[in-house]
């Protein structure tokens, strides 16, 4: 964590500590580029709010190289360099869900890289897949709405493609059918048609990485923790505006669809003719 006081950094770092993420915070930039160049970090978190936030996300990952490191801003701004801009106070259960995520993908990158390095050195190449020039495509379950309406007119004037699913029934038929990037739920009175679709997918392997968001109705007192803990990856207080609501559902979009075009490179390798297709070993 790199963060000039606790006012943010704080709270969260309470948070993660308790949920098995060790922390470790630094005051300043020279001594974020030293812990991740010295320790066995896996991921940084920048408060935005620090002076020295526009450069450092380039700084850190150039400090842990060659490891790939995620690194996460946390506040307004969208600053160069960062995997993830977190706004406003985030929940320790919902970084620890978007840092698992991040972290399992910077472990694939590597594992990219090397599997890259060793077939140049057997004189093949392994291609890598680019993610899809296609639109971004959004689910959006839930029953018709006004401000979810809005949110879905405000995903197409950014570009996205979206699909109605006014029930859960209809959200996995299309969930089943075609490939999404990401999912809007829209939280009713009790949430608890969107928390179920949540819950369906996490307990699909297909489905599993899919980032859903969670839309607020109203402002009722939530249990943010176990929304999280459901698979959740965002939710939207209705104070936030359908653009920002939208940016964010894109930003999660546009992480799952490169981590699907990095999947897809490493399962490419398996026809290569130098890994064994029903092991994945190296021949």
């Amino acid at each position: 964590m790199v963060a000039a006081d606790d006012d943010l950094a704080g709270p969260l770092c309470e948070g993660l500590d308790g949920l098995g993420w060790r922390t470790v915070t630094a005051r300043g930039l020279n001594a974020g580029d030293r812990a991740v160049s010295d320790l066995s970090l896996d991921a940084a978190v920048v408060d935005l709010n620090h002076p020295q936030a526009a450069q450092a996300a380039a700084s850190l990952k150039t400090a842990a190289g060659p490891r790939s490191l995620p690194v996460i801003g946390l506040g307004d701004g969208d600053p160069p360099g960062f995997d993830l801009v977190m706004r406003g106070p985030a929940h320790p259960a919902q970084t620890a869900l978007r840092l698992e995520q991040l972290v399992r993908a910077a472990i694939a990158e590597e594992e990219l890289a090397i599997r890259r390095a060793t077939f140049a050195a057997q004189g093949a190449e392994l291609e890598l897949t680019a993610p899809s020039d296609e639109p971004l495509r959004v689910l959006a379950a839930g029953a018709p709405d006004r401000r979810f309406l809005a949110l879905s007119n405000a995903l197409a004037e950014a570009g996205a493609e979206t699909v109605a699913a006014p029930t859960p029934y209809t959200a996995f038929d299309y969930l089943h059918e075609a490939p999404f990037d990401a999912v809007v739920l829209w939280g009713a009175q009790d949430h608890a048609q969107a928390l179920s679709i949540a819950a369906g997918m996490r307990r699909n392997t297909r489905l599993f990485h899919i980032p859903a968001v969670l839309y607020l109705r109203d402002a009722a007192e939530l249990n943010l923790a176990e929304i999280y803990n459901r698979g959740v990856a965002d939710v939207a207080a209705p104070g936030v505006s359908e653009a920002e609501t939208a940016h964010r559902v894109l930003a999660l979009a546009a992480a799952f669809r490169r981590q699907q075009a990095v999947r897809r490179a490493l399962e490419n390798a398996r026809g290569s003719g130098l890994m064994d297709p029903s092991t994945g070993l190296f021949t």
